[in-house]
């Protein structure tokens, strides 16, 4: 019995010229925006396919092809003699999908960098306070530090960010890091207990950021926002 393969698209090296890198993969998938839809009843009778008739009773997940064409146009095919609609290329999208994961790999584990080596900065002299100051010791009974989720989140005027910062504790701090890893903002936090910080959309460039929590000189939290513009 002969056996048989899965369907494949050509991609032979040998058949391909101006080949380059992907760039900024991730930032044009931010401004991508999936949707689910019907298709309408019209659609499918005017092609008098009863699959589709079937397919119209189902939620599906995608794109709408006038929308992306305004971010990703290679992936769009426009109306012609022999097609009247928009279509899109899902498997173009692929290529992008995987260098965009890896971008963001790599700017997690440039981050997740940085705020260690902002902790080691205050180890020591952390190490030093809970040994010899009796009073600090009492921090080992109380509530941790907590970091909250900003609200509204996306925001595209102003988002609201609360902590709990429990007694006896030293220098609060509150970070805000683009997707590249490079601080755009600190904050000194000095309202001991619950508090908020307000950020507002005029402080930075519409985009996804990281924000985290350092207590002591420790990562507490850190937690995503997005600025819609």
């Amino acid at each position: 019995m002969q056996l048989q393969h899965s369907p494949s698209i050509t991609s032979d090296a040998r058949l391909k010229e101006n080949i380059r890198p992907i760039e900024s993969a991730l930032g044009k998938l931010m401004l991508v925006n999936g949707k689910s839809f019907n298709y309408i009843d019209n659609f499918s009778d005017s092609l008098k396919i009863t699959a589709l008739r079937e397919r119209n009773r189902r939620i599906t997940y995608g794109f709408i092809a006038q929308e992306l064409k305004e971010v990703l146009p290679e992936v769009v095919n426009e109306p012609d003699e022999l097609n009247e609609y928009y279509s899109v290329d899902y498997t173009a999208i692929i290529p992008l999908l995987v260098e965009a994961l890896k971008e963001q790999q790599s700017q997690i584990a440039e981050l997740q960098e940085q705020i260690a080596n902002i902790g080691d900065e205050g180890i020591e002299e952390k190490s030093i306070r809970i040994h010899n100051d009796d009073e600090n010791k009492s921090k080992v009974s109380e509530p941790n530090a907590v970091l909250y989720q900003n609200t509204p989140n996306p925001f595209n005027i102003e988002t609201v960010i609360r902590y709990y910062i429990p007694e006896n504790t030293g220098q609060s701090t509150l970070l805000i890091f683009d997707m590249q890893g490079t601080l755009k903002k600190q904050l000194q936090i000095v309202i001991i207990g619950n508090g908020s910080v307000t950020v507002s959309a005029s402080e930075l460039p519409a985009g996804m950021y990281i924000y985290s929590l350092i207590v002591d000189g420790r990562e507490i939290d850190s937690k995503r926002m997005i600025l819609t513009e």
